[in-house]
């Protein structure tokens, strides 16, 4: 999420995360990379919906999908990939932000996330920072 204007970055030192607010739905397999997500996003103003099974992720935003604000996910899981995933929360609401993270980088580039609808591809670790102003930003521009 680059490309944050001038007077942001002159408004906002560098080392501050900015808060928001909104329901993200967080999305990975891992526990101790949800709860840190959870507690990361909550600390921001955010309220957290996780889910260490993208299957059950997907039935809960089937079911209530005006209900989130934003999705964050990983790219890299055993019972659904990120990108399908992605394409499935698509089919249900074209216009959610998608926000996909992962550490294996060479498998999907910033050009194919945007053939699966996705706004943005962070590589892990991601940076408090760089997450919470990633998350801002689109949030903003979904609302603008």
């Amino acid at each position: 999420c680059e490309g944050d204007t001038q007077t942001e970055d002159i408004m906002m030192p560098a080392n501050v995360a900015p808060r928001g607010s909104g329901h993200v739905m967080v999305v990975d397999d891992e526990d101790f990379i949800i709860q840190m997500l959870a507690r990361v996003l909550e600390s921001l103003g955010y309220t957290v919906s996780a889910f260490k099974d993208p299957t059950r992720a997907l039935d809960s935003f089937v079911k209530n999908p005006e209900t989130f604000d934003l999705i964050l996910t990983d790219l890299t899981m055993p019972q659904m990939s990120g990108e399908e995933l992605s394409l499935r929360i698509r089919q249900k609401d074209p216009n959610i932000p998608i926000i996909i993270q992962t550490g294996f980088s060479e498998r999907l580039s910033e050009e194919q996330i945007g053939f699966i609808g996705v706004n943005k591809l962070l590589k892990k670790p991601v940076l408090k920072v760089e997450l919470a102003t990633c998350i801002k930003k689109i949030l903003d521009e979904k609302d603008s």
